[in-house]
């Protein structure tokens, strides 16, 4: 990925504009500081210092690189990584510096910090470090909620330092878990049960209300062959009981409870 100089003029422009406007909206008043960087000042009198950073010349397609110069990481101090989409600015990656410190990689034959944003992760369940810290995607909470975050986020040399940041990560990943199932929730199609009275010959199967809130939290690529397989047990001529579904998506299973 190679910008010219009035390429990586526009692109930080562009990435300027959006900053302040996801800020502004949310309530928070931001304002250009000396030395370049966008200032915001808490309800509490903090004032925090944000750094916009492009991906550096080794990004390509498949992985996206962000470099910052050596710092002193703080919590006070944010790096915005701008990840585009062509010309467009696809997604904002909001970083502490304490974390963009301890994720990225030293490069110090020519003095910088580098977040590959796709190295692997071996030793954690994500395949890749953007998977392991996908709540930092598009997240502004620690800037606009600092006053309250700030106790989860001290410095590094603080005492506890580590249990803090870890109980402020699993903060963010209830947030990102929590929007991910609201967004579920605005996507589903109400399921349509079989009708008990369709005149088919088939046997009336009755849903309690449990039921059919689980059918609607069904993905629409599952739900024909749930529907068939509760039919199936609906045909079956032996009386039953109730029915209950396990698994999951791509591998829900229906079974008679005797």
């Amino acid at each position: 990925m190679i910008f010219g100089s009035s390429d990586i003029t526009y692109l930080y422009k562009s990435a300027e504009s959006l900053v302040f406007t996801e800020l502004l909206k949310r309530g928070v008043l931001p304002y250009r500081i000396s030395g370049g960087g966008i200032g915001v000042s808490t309800v509490m009198g903090r004032r925090l210092e944000l750094q916009t950073i492009l991906p550096s010349v080794e990004s390509t397609e498949e992985e996206c690189h962000f470099a910052a110069p050596d710092f002193r990481p703080r919590p006070e101090l944010f790096f915005l990584c701008m990840e585009f989409d062509g010309e467009e600015i696809d997604s904002v990656w909001v970083l502490p510096s304490i974390s963009f410190f301890v994720y990225a990689e030293p490069d110090e034959e020519h003095g910088l910090v580098i977040l590959r944003l796709d190295s692997a992760r071996p030793d954690s369940f994500a395949e890749s470090l953007r998977e392991y810290v996908s709540f930092f995607r598009n997240r502004w909470e620690p800037i606009v909620q600092f006053d309250h975050l700030q106790q989860y986020m001290p410095p590094l040399t603080a005492p506890g330092f580590q249990r803090a940041w870890e109980d402020f990560e699993d903060i963010l990943m209830l947030m990102e878990f929590s929007e991910s199932r609201d967004r579920a929730a605005e996507e589903r199609i109400p399921l349509e049960p079989p009708d008990p009275d369709s005149g088919d010959g088939r046997r009336s199967i009755a849903l309690t209300p449990e039921a059919e809130e689980d059918l609607d939290g069904i993905p629409a690529d599952d739900r024909d062959d749930v529907l068939q397989a509760i039919r199936s047990l609906a045909d079956d001529p032996t009386p039953s009981g109730s029915i209950r579904l396990e698994g999951g998506p791509g591998n829900y299973r229906v079974r008679r409870i005797p």
